[in-house]
């Protein structure tokens, strides 16, 4: 049966939809209401034309709240999984904000991974494909002509540590743009939940179980599918992406002073209360691993 066929897949999906709004519906519309408030705040930003720090930190910042609202659309829809996925994104978007607002060579080590990125593009064109996409690809330029030109792009940003021994570009791992946030919430986010959220996004082996059910004597007997496959926790997915979008709103306020704090925290003290309601809701699994976490700090 195709999806299209007498709304196939909305039918699937209807009853577990109606059971999120019906156990979180007060998230779901206090959710809404930071987003609104969230996307107001963009008019407030004071950028200035010759500020590229200020510009790169807004991007990410108009990029990332477009990750908070699918966050949510996919989750209120049921499609926990890609959801939770997409709070890995948001992290990373969190941590390069709060990089790129460090300072100005922590900038333009973000900035020069476009032109790392470029330079293995134009080796992967040169190396792997066929001589009718090189002419096209080198009209303009030769090959070591466009090569040179991005090199002398990453030298004349003076950066340190930004070659090997080798002279190639080394690009800046998530890790390291972690490390110098100098936070140890954020590295504990990144030890932890995007490790973890990062075996769904790669679809390692250990994501994969929750597809199939076997009986005692470990023989198939069933293929699990659509909503019966989602792992919908709303504090792994809504409550962790709240508090990304908190941490991103303390950078731009460290930055550009806005939005304010006061307004923020308000938010985020009924996002507390709301998060503290419906953790009886939460696994016991999950609820085990949390005070783990807190004893380890």
């Amino acid at each position: 049966m195709s999806i299209e066929e007498n709304d196939y897949l909305n039918k699937v999906y209807k009853p577990y939809r109606k059971y999120l709004y019906s156990r979180y519906g007060e998230t779901f519309e206090w959710f809404k209401e930071f987003n609104l408030f969230l996307h107001k705040e963009l008019t407030n930003i004071p950028l200035k034309n010759n500020d590229s720090q200020g510009k790169a930190i807004v991007a990410l910042f108009v990029k990332s709240l477009s990750t908070f609202q699918a966050i949510f659309n996919l989750f209120g829809n049921y499609y926990c999984n890609d959801a939770k996925n997409l709070t890995r994104v948001l992290f990373e978007e969190m941590v390069n904000i709060g990089y790129c607002s460090k300072g100005e060579d922590e900038f333009k080590r973000f900035g020069s991974l476009e032109i790392i990125n470029l330079i293995e593009k134009i080796e992967s064109v040169h190396k792997h494909y066929g001589k009718k996409i090189r002419e096209i690809f080198f009209k303009e330029k030769s090959y070591e002509e466009l090569k040179k030109e991005q090199y002398d792009k990453l030298h004349n940003l003076n950066i340190e540590g930004l070659f090997n021994k080798k002279n190639k570009p080394r690009p800046i791992t998530i890790r390291e743009r972690v490390e110098r946030l100098e936070s140890s919430e954020i590295m504990d986010y990144y030890k932890t939940y995007y490790r973890l959220a990062s075996i769904e996004v790669h679809s390692t082996p250990g994501s994969l179980g929750k597809y199939f059910k076997f009986n005692d004597k470990g023989n198939l007997i069933e293929i699990i599918w659509g909503p019966k496959a989602e792992e919908c926790s709303i504090a792994e997915i809504i409550f962790a992406s709240i508090n990304f979008m908190h941490i991103i709103c303390n950078y731009l306020y460290d930055y550009f002073k806005v939005p304010k704090e006061e307004e923020v925290d308000n938010f985020i003290k009924k996002s507390d209360v709301l998060h503290n309601k419906y953790l009886k809701y939460i696994d016991k699994d999950l609820i085990k691993w949390i005070k783990i976490l807190r004893k380890n700090g």
